[in-house]
């Protein structure tokens, strides 16, 4: 049986969400059906090393996203895929305006993993996005309140639109929480809250450090922040101004960040915006309570598998407060969260993307 030939057009393989979905899905998608091109506006990041041999990797050596227009039009001409796979809203309109104007005639499906909001999306995307999207044959969203968020936004009608939940690797992860940790956080015997993501405004790790320095003056704990980014030296300073910085632990990315999650007390997702956070997953999967500030599709239910809180400092101060003074009611969240990570194991997602690429 002939094979469908995809390219997955993205970014970059970095140390982000989206990356280690694509990790995911490569890793479990079956190579005897498909043959799989990956086309990245810049061939880095630290998944390179993991992709599977079978497939191929593309550099399309561009300095910014929409540089990469006509180097992808060059690709598709060239190598004509059954499917053209493009994921991230600005990644997204490249694929869109290069499926209009190349020789390209199979379908292409996009997968947006944010709303649209004043605080994701500039004006001019939106506009674009509004232009474009309803083009597209297919749009992978990831959350019922994602997908009318597109209904609403960009008029993108409602057939054209499929709800995919991300997932996780739930065996892999019970494998490597268990993995030992060798930092000097390893003797603390504070209590120890934890927050996992890319060091970004959307993340919102400063006002993480406004809460924190709530809580440590009634709670003796410390604060440990896994991945990279921009505000690095932001969230340093901030740390040090706030009289907190020998409280708070920075420790970069790290390619397995489950061991520090299941040795924590309270894990906390502080973002503005999500369409549905693969850390947020990772930490039900890690059996560990949850405090958050984001919470598509009523994931989280309070006080039976973690918090939801209100989009301020006190707030999220408050929730993690409330977590750490009622110990029967951790222990009753610790159990519950691994049957809710079961709705989320990688074999559903890998399986609804395959009958969706065998269906067009």
């Amino acid at each position: 049986m002939k094979k469908i030939k995809i390219t997955i057009f993205m970014y970059s393989l970095g140390g982000g969400g989206v990356q280690r979905f694509v990790m995911n899905l490569l890793n479990n998608l079956s190579l005897d059906k498909y043959e799989v091109t990956l086309a990245l506006v810049k061939k880095e990041g630290v998944h390179l090393s993991q992709v599977p041999r079978k497939i191929e990797v593309v550099n399309l050596n561009s300095k910014k996203v929409h540089f990469s227009l006509l180097p992808l039009i060059k690709h598709l001409n060239k190598e004509k895929p059954d499917i053209l796979f493009s994921i991230d809203t600005s990644i997204n309109i490249v694929a869109t305006i290069a499926k209009l104007i190349s020789k390209f005639k199979g379908k292409l499906i996009i997968r947006q993993a944010v709303e649209f909001n004043e605080h994701s999306t500039s004006r001019i995307k939106l506009l674009l996005a509004k232009i474009l999207y309803p083009r597209v044959d297919k749009c992978i969203v990831l959350s019922n309140d994602m997908k009318e968020n597109l209904i609403n936004t960009v008029n993108l009608s409602e057939d054209k639109i499929q709800i995919i939940y991300n997932s996780i690797d739930i065996n892999n992860i019970i494998k490597k929480r268990s993995e030992a940790i060798k930092e000097s956080i390893k003797g603390i015997t504070s209590t120890k809250i934890i927050a996992v993501g890319r060091l970004t405004r959307q993340k919102n790790f400063l006002m993480l450090l406004e809460a924190f320095e709530i809580v440590v003056k009634q709670k003796e704990s410390i604060l440990i922040i896994i991945g990279e980014g921009e505000e690095k030296e932001k969230l340093l300073n901030k740390a040090k101004e706030l009289g907190i910085k020998n409280k708070v632990f920075l420790l970069g990315y790290k390619d397995n960040p489950y061991k520090y999650i299941y040795n924590s007390d309270i894990f906390v997702l502080p973002s503005i915006y999500e369409g549905l956070s693969n850390a947020l997953l990772e930490a039900l999967a890690c059996e560990i309570p949850i405090v958050t500030t984001n919470n598509p599709d009523k994931i989280i239910q309070d006080s039976i598998n973690g918090f939801q809180v209100s989009l301020t400092k006190e707030a999220l101060a408050e929730g993690i407060i409330k977590m750490l003074e009622n110990e029967s009611m951790r222990q009753k969240i610790i159990s519950n969260n691994k049957k809710y990570s079961l709705k989320f194991d990688i074999d559903i997602m890998v399986k609804s993307y395959e009958n969706l690429f065998s269906s067009l």
